[in-house]
């Protein structure tokens, strides 16, 4: 797992514009009928002034990974 640096975070474009994010990793969710092992998931935390607390995306990067 590598670790975010605070000072310096990623960026992902939004909507057409750059904003920083804050990933947490979850794992050991339920296990998948297609890997057999458990699903896990990134929750990237945006912020973005005026926004809506709101789950702008879900997306199945592979087979039960989710982000």
């Amino acid at each position: 797992a590598s670790s975010t640096d605070y000072n310096n975070p990623p960026k992902k474009v939004i909507d057409g514009e750059e904003h920083a994010y804050f990933p947490v990793f979850y794992s050991q969710g339920t296990t998948c009928d297609i890997t057999g092992k458990p699903r896990t998931t990134t929750v990237m935390y945006i912020c973005i002034e005026n926004a809506r607390n709101q789950i702008h995306s879900l997306n199945e990067v592979s087979s039960c990974n989710y982000e």
